[in-house]
């Protein structure tokens, strides 16, 4: 490790953390009334229609009931709708419902709005600097 990296790393520690209270905070504002895992899991089923339990079980790192309970609240808000594997009826499957669609589509232009907002004090040359060094940064993480 070089000495400068060194010397700053607790002050990246510290920006890391306050941004990831910042984009917390600002997306629970915008969606009222669900968790982080929620979103996550909302947004994970919109990119992936027809995705099993197992699946979002295993994209969250979460056990099956602990899966099977996240989404069962997702059901009870009408956000989320269970469909029966066709090929396999002890296979569920799940896909956003038609109200689940809109909030979050909703839920995304919101957000989009948010960091368009917060990332226009930079010039198009370090916004273009730092995709690369978090794409760089998450492709390490990846390896670990």
């Amino acid at each position: 490790m070089s000495k400068y990296l060194d010397s700053k790393v607790d002050e990246i520690m510290n920006i890391s953390l306050m941004m990831k209270r910042y984009f917390q905070h600002n997306y629970m504002n915008i969606v009222e009334g669900l968790t982080t895992l929620q979103i996550e899991t909302l947004m994970h089923i919109n990119n992936h229609p027809k995705i099993s339990m197992r699946e979002i079980g295993e994209h969250l790192k979460v056990s099956m009931s602990s899966a099977t309970q996240l989404v069962e609240r997702l059901v009870g808000n009408q956000l989320v709708i269970r469909l029966l594997d066709e090929s396999d009826r002890r296979i569920i499957r799940l896909d956003l419902s038609e109200i689940g669609k809109k909030e979050i589509a909703h839920k995304h232009d919101c957000m989009k709005n948010k960091i368009k907002e917060l990332y226009s004090v930079l010039t198009d040359a370090e916004i273009k600097e730092h995709l690369i060094i978090m794409k760089k940064l998450f492709a390490e993480t990846l390896k670990h």
